[in-house]
């Protein structure tokens, strides 16, 4: 399936003129990770394509010993989907959609105990993308999925998470 994707998008970019943007930034997963994206714009269009990947890392560390009990690892990636409200490179409002692969791994710092957990939804949301000169773009955006759900219990700890985000503060560069 990633196959024929791939090779309808890169069909696609062929015959259509169009913009690419690679864009770098923070946000992404849990609001404090760092990732890329990549879109696609046909010239002209009010649609935007695109995919993304973030992750963070950190330690959860008891409280009465600060003492590190796991080490956690969660990441975003997957497709995204732009549409501006109004024409044109200026700064612009957008509605967007999502389709996001959200995994979380949790690693017990005392025996090396993992447990991990994916979860595949669609997210709803939108932002604001402005452009400076013919090679630059600035992207604060907002994706959310209350279906979104994660569960990773350890000998030490138990997490859910009922609901994710997808926060993007975005400077790229366009082609």
């Amino acid at each position: 399936m990633k196959k024929i994707v791939l090779a309808a998008a890169l069909a696609a970019a062929a015959v259509c003129p169009a913009r690419a943007e690679l864009g770098l930034g923070g946000g992404g997963v849990g609001f404090g990770g760092f990732g890329a994206v990549a879109y696609y714009r046909p010239e002209g269009s009010r649609w935007r394509l695109g995919a993304e990947y973030g992750s963070v890392s950190s330690t959860s560390h008891s409280p009465s010993s600060g003492q590190a009990l796991t080490r956690d690892k969660e990441s975003m990636s997957g497709i995204v989907v732009h549409r501006q409200f109004t024409p044109g490179p200026e700064g612009r409002w957008y509605a967007g959609a999502a389709l996001l692969v959200w995994k979380r791994k949790v690693r017990v710092a005392a025996n090396g105990e993992e447990r991990s957990d994916t979860d595949v939804s669609p997210y709803i949301g939108g932002g604001w993308l402005r452009r400076f000169g013919k090679s630059f773009f600035f992207e604060l955006g907002l994706l959310a999925s209350p279906w979104a759900r994660l569960d990773t219990d350890t000998s030490v700890s138990r997490e859910e998470s009922r609901g994710a985000a997808d926060l993007h503060v975005v400077l790229g560069i366009n082609f």
